[in-house]
């Protein structure tokens, strides 16, 4: 495993230098330097507090949770705001966490299929194209996410089949911390839970409180956040722009695209009119007036919304023509890669996961987890970056299918010896 790490962070760091991503546009106020993330980690640096995640000065925000900002913003005090050596320190750490991610899912792998299986899923990983586009090119915290996923998950396979309170309480503590990363990450914690509860259902009814236990910790933990964003933009959840990604998602602009995906002159970074609105009704009530718009294009127009939801479930799956480059610098024309490369991998995933379940493996947590994933994407926006964090549990099964594969053809006799 450790040639396996090593070479995983080499050939992201390699990918830095080639394509020199580390050299990002000064335009907009660096807003391609971590876009969101970058301007409140910015503002962290300045001492100006968790605020103005657009290119113009809007205030307190909620709009992302705090853990990456806060790390990013302690990279722009060591290295400089918006420089290339704070570039080269955020994607060194994208590079760590993809080298993580690989130990991650070898015992994931092994837990769940056998070592096999989860060391080739760690090579995979390693070598896996999207994993070192966005670990190479991407300024955000999608290498972060596909880290805790994984991790989570596997805390719950290695948790014993009934679980003691202290270790339920840990559980709902490790799902509200990984929540500050971002809040998706507690999809895999929901379902790890409903998972303790259907098994411990079979011991009685005297053991059911211990996921609610776990519920309440880490509503507990993220309590405070959801406090502070209710006191500053008067929204109480770990993350705000719900309306604003509703709908950019679900709007007259968005159904013209004809591939449900918002084009980018719509959002406030991007256009001056809605810029203007957002500095004019502050974060917090612009959010609603968003949120209260699409809710009336859902209504008043249900068809074209479950329309848009096809086009995005689709897009997810089966990826879409975008020549967007990062911050890679002498790409031309990386549609047609990206989208072969984004999936390749959906034979063997569907493979892995009909074999599994037809051999009995406890793979149904695995499997859950990757379908509910989407389900708030569906919704709203769907794109390759936020697809991402899901796809080393799909390279699990995928490995499972591989290693399946690779026995089966090992037990054939060879054509010449019939």
């Amino acid at each position: 495993m450790s040639g396996i790490l090593l070479f995983a962070m080499l050939i992201r760091i390699a990918a830095v230098a080639w394509t020199r991503s580390y050299v990002i546009s000064p335009d907009a106020g660096h807003f391609a330097f971590g876009y969101e993330a970058g301007r409140i980690a910015r503002s962290l640096a300045m001492g100006l507090g968790f605020a103005s995640p657009m290119p113009f000065p809007t205030g307190p925000t909620a709009s992302l949770p705090p853990a990456y900002p806060l790390l990013l913003s302690g990279i722009f005090r060591l290295f400089g705001i918006y420089t290339p050596a704070s570039a080269w320190a955020a994607y060194a750490f994208n590079a760590l966490a993809s080298a993580l991610t690989c130990l991650v899912l070898y015992r994931l792998g092994s837990v769940i299929f056998g070592e096999a299986a989860g060391l080739v899923a760690a090579a995979l990983f390693a070598l896996y194209p999207n994993s070192i586009w966005f670990a190479a090119g991407t300024i955000w915290d999608t290498s972060l996410v596909a880290l805790c996923l994984p991790t989570l998950l596997l805390w719950f396979y290695l948790l014993p089949f009934d679980p003691p309170p202290a270790k339920m309480v840990l559980t709902g503590l490790w799902t509200g911390l990984l929540s500050f990363i971002n809040p998706i990450v507690s999809i895999a914690g929901l379902v790890g839970l409903c998972w303790i509860w259907i098994r411990l259902r079979r011991a009685g009814p005297a053991r059911h409180w211990k996921p609610g236990l776990a519920l309440f910790v880490c509503f507990l933990a993220m309590l405070p956040w959801m406090v502070r964003n209710a006191a500053v933009v008067g929204e109480f959840s770990p993350r705000g722009f719900g309306g604003l990604n509703l709908w950019l998602g679900n709007n007259e602009a968005t159904w013209k695209a004809g591939n449900g995906m918002f084009p980018l002159a719509i959002y406030p970074a991007n256009s001056a009119a809605e810029a203007k609105r957002f500095q004019e009704l502050g974060e917090g009530a612009y959010d609603r007036e968003r949120g209260r718009q699409a809710i009336a294009f859902i209504r008043h127009n249900p068809g074209r919304f479950i329309t848009l939801v096809g086009m995005r479930i689709q897009s997810w799956w089966i990826g879409y023509d975008s020549n967007f480059a990062s911050q890679f610098h002498g790409l031309s024309n990386p549609a047609l890669c990206k989208r072969l490369l984004g999936s390749l991998w959906l034979p063997f995933f569907l493979a892995g996961a009909i074999l599994a379940a037809r051999r009995a493996r406890p793979a149904y947590p695995l499997l859950a987890t990757i379908l509910l994933f989407p389900l708030p994407y569906y919704a709203t926006i769907v794109s390759e970056r936020y697809r991402f964090p899901s796809e080393p549990l799909i390279l699990v099964f995928v490995a499972y299918c591989l290693t399946a594969l690779w026995k089966i053809t090992r037990k054939r006799p060879p054509m010449w010896g019939r």
